[in-house]
């Protein structure tokens, strides 16, 4: 994200003047009231209420678990094993993107995705696998994005609100 607003500081600079040339972004919103929050619980119409729904309605509050909360554990904690998603780690990825991405796959983390390495490698059930990580999911483990967004929300760098500024 950062090259993406340093590319269009730079080509607004260049349109400096030309206002139908200047890159705007629009506000991105992570989260609203509206955000739907996971339950077992319906509106009477059968959709899913809304975060300020909950909060105001606790009969909409249910709570969702595993069908094997120690499987899940053992699950979740071997792919923070394997990710080892560490500060170490997450400011390496900034600091040498291309010496992270080799030691990533060095260390084996584009040999599989998550689903793979739960399934093949720990041997988790496909209920267990499906609970703790989106089935779907089929790119690599190595976590380079998330380091980029941990370290971008973590920081006081510019918000794509301040864009257009």
């Amino acid at each position: 994200m950062k090259m993406v607003f340093q590319l269009a500081d730079v080509l607004n600079d260049m349109n400096a003047g030309k206002d139908d040339l200047q890159i705007e972004f629009i506000p991105w919103i992570q989260k609203s009231n509206n955000t739907p929050i996971t339950t077992t619980a319906r509106r009477p119409d059968g959709t899913f209420p809304g975060q300020t729904e909950i909060a105001e309605n606790p009969d909409y509050a249910a709570v969702v678990g595993y069908s094997n909360e120690t499987a899940a554990e053992i699950a979740i904690q071997a792919l923070e094993d394997v990710k080892g998603l560490t500060p170490e780690r997450i400011k390496s990825y900034a600091t040498n993107v291309f010496q992270a991405h080799k030691e990533a796959v060095e260390e084996g983390l584009f040999d599989f995705s998550e689903v793979e390495y739960l399934r093949k490698v720990v041997g988790t059930d496909l209920n267990t696998t499906d609970e703790v990580t989106p089935s779907s999911v089929v790119w690599p483990m190595w976590e380079y994005e998330t380091g980029q967004y941990l370290l971008r929300t973590s920081s006081t760098s510019r918000s794509v609100s301040n864009a257009n500024s």
